[in-house]
């Protein structure tokens, strides 16, 4: 088993597409249009950077990590033959938004091969996201997993800002979230209906964060406290108290337990004022 995007999945999956990348080098045509649709380096990218950066909701560049995989063996392959990648990664950095250097450095933990010189500008375009309070509230916990998976401490930083404030985190209020059925949520109250989806975006990422095996216990301390709070405020499905919960039991360090008991006594009885206030 591997972990991808959050999820299990079987290692033969990864095999499929290695294979599927060496068929496709059979071509060198195909493999460098390939190699270009994946880093969209025929892309004309934006002249107006000052009006890119006024739009903070702007994002010109993205890639779902479940396809990290197969673009890590697409990129190493296209090196082998010859095909110039490094370019348009460092392109991508300096113009793909947060979006951007978070493929970079995806494909760097994945062990794709990448220059350093580009792999330390990615995370350096990371570190700025995750201390920006302006940058989009998933870019920024994003930002702040990838530089804690790279050993940076600014993304330790950050999280632990968070967990004091996660009301700074900001929600884009231009997209339009959909349920995993397609629809909106219907209420009488649209717009607090569709906030509650979009704040159910940034709790994933919490949780993600809380639960990922390779994260220190401190790590999943703090982002489960940002999670309940966020979750208390915003979403009140008692999701980050649950997670919370967890992580007050689950972690072999002393001091990080004593420190989720702590936050998970003062929560329950926040929740509960909360609760007996709404009967």
């Amino acid at each position: 088993l591997i972990e991808r995007a959050g999820q299990l999945e079987f290692l033969h999956q990864t095999v499929a597409e290695y294979l599927a990348v060496r068929h496709l080098a059979h071509d060198l045509a195909s493999l460098d249009k390939a190699v270009h649709a994946a880093l969209k380096a025929g892309r004309r990218w934006p002249r107006l950077r000052a009006a890119r950066r006024m739009l903070d909701n702007w994002r010109a560049w993205h890639l779902p990590e479940e396809q990290d995989s197969h673009t890590g063996f697409l990129l190493d392959r296209a090196v082998e033959k010859g095909i110039d990648c490094e370019s348009h990664l460092r392109r991508m950095v300096a113009l793909g938004g947060a979006g951007g250097s978070a493929f970079v450095v995806r494909q760097h933990l994945l062990g794709t091969r990448i220059a350093s010189t580009t792999v330390e500008a990615a995370i350096e375009a990371l570190a700025k996201a995750a201390a920006r309070q302006r940058t989009m509230g998933t870019d920024r916990l994003l930002a702040i997993r990838l530089l804690i998976k790279c050993g940076d401490s600014r993304g330790q930083d950050a999280l632990e800002e968070i967990a004091v404030d996660p009301a700074s985190l900001r929600i884009d209020l231009y997209w339009e979230p959909r349920e995993q059925r397609g629809d909106p949520p219907s209420s009488s109250n649209h717009e607090w209906a569709v906030n509650k989806v979009r704040y159910r975006a940034l709790l994933k990422v919490l949780a993600r964060i809380a639960q990922d095996p390779d994260m220190s216990g401190t790590t999943h301390v703090h982002a489960a406290i940002a999670m309940e709070k966020l979750d208390r405020s915003f979403v009140r499905d008692q999701s980050g108290l649950d997670v919370l919960r967890t992580v007050s039991r689950s972690e072999p360090d002393p001091q990080d337990r004593k420190m989720a008991k702590w936050a998970l006594a003062n929560a329950t009885w926040k929740w509960e004022g909360l609760l007996d206030g709404n009967r």
